[in-house]
């Protein structure tokens, strides 16, 4: 048999109780495999969060350049779409309060 325990040995309590919760891990393996699948979870939020920070701050803050295709296309004046990329990053702003009580 090797260096395992002898068949006519008794159980140990570790033994015993790894017995009474079904398999050879007991409860840990659950454990195990549900910490892991909430590592996954957690990982695919923050790459998923940083995407889309990343698509909402690149859109608030590149409005600039946007500015002067925007005024030669529209033939509109500065004031009235520099207004709507005020009011974009406002709103982007003020939202913020409300959205962290969420």
């Amino acid at each position: 048999m090797g260096m395992g325990r002898r068949a006519d040995s008794p159980k140990s309590d570790l033994e015993e109780r790894r017995d009474l919760l079904g398999g050879e891990g007991g409860a840990g393996e659950d454990d195990k495999h549900d910490g892991h699948v909430e590592g996954v979870w957690g990982w695919l939020v923050v790459a998923a969060s940083f995407s889309v920070i990343c698509v909402l701050d690149g859109i608030g803050y590149s409005f600039g350049v946007f500015l002067e295709p925007l005024i030669a296309d529209l033939e509109e004046g500065r004031g009235a779409l520099s207004m709507a990329g005020s009011l974009q990053v406002g709103v982007y702003s003020l939202s913020g309060p409300i959205v962290a009580m969420v």
